[in-house]
């Protein structure tokens, strides 16, 4: 536990410094905010600086500032903020709201930015076309820079087909995401929960 009380630290001071380079790099902001967000507080957390990252991002980027806005009111249990926040991020991503092909133009470096927003949407159900598109973009266009596995992005896609009813496309992605990992819990759970 010593150890990891010590990688803590130097995950703290290699974010902070990376931040004191470039104050409006959005990666550096999300890390703080994720990192002191998450930490709990005798190790380092800090809500009130979560805050001031939050703040920040939005003032740099408004729909980065709603997702940041909207991880926070989930750590601290406000699912009704959350959602609103959610929303609000998916009405200002004028990008997908005029046309799927235009995902293209989303710069290589926020493509985490159409997993999270997918997220949002079909942790608090307002799933539609566009959350499709964009989960089929990434999927199109996924690499192992991704950061996130390509497992979770299957059951996402899954979870967005079930939501609309797409049930045939709903078990072609369960299907493509127990291939890779046949003991893959989170879909065994989501499974359960849904009675099959």
């Amino acid at each position: 536990k010593i150890n990891s009380i010590f990688y803590l630290n130097k995950m703290k001071y290699g974010f902070k410094n990376s931040y004191n380079f470039n104050a409006e790099n959005i990666v550096y902001l999300k890390a703080l905010l994720l990192f002191y967000s998450k930490v709990p507080k005798i190790l380092g957390g800090n809500m009130n600086l979560a805050f001031k990252y939050a703040n920040e991002l939005k003032m740099i980027s408004e729909i980065e500032g709603f997702l940041a806005f909207a991880h926070l009111a989930e750590v601290n249990n406000n699912f009704k903020e959350a959602k609103e926040q959610y929303l609000n991020a998916t009405n200002s991503f004028d990008i997908i709201n005029q046309d799927c092909n235009n995902l293209s133009l989303v710069d290589i470096n926020r493509r985490n930015l159409l997993y999270e927003l997918s997220y949002g949407q079909i942790k608090f159900g307002f799933v539609s076309n566009n959350t499709i598109c964009m989960l089929q973009f990434l999927e199109s266009s996924y690499s192992l820079s991704d950061s996130f596995p390509k497992k979770w992005l299957y059951l996402r896609l899954a979870k967005a087909f079930y939501f609309l009813g797409e049930l045939d496309n709903y078990e072609s992605y369960i299907n493509k995401a127990m291939l890779i990992d046949p003991e893959f819990i989170e879909v065994k759970s989501f499974l359960n929960n849904l009675g099959e």
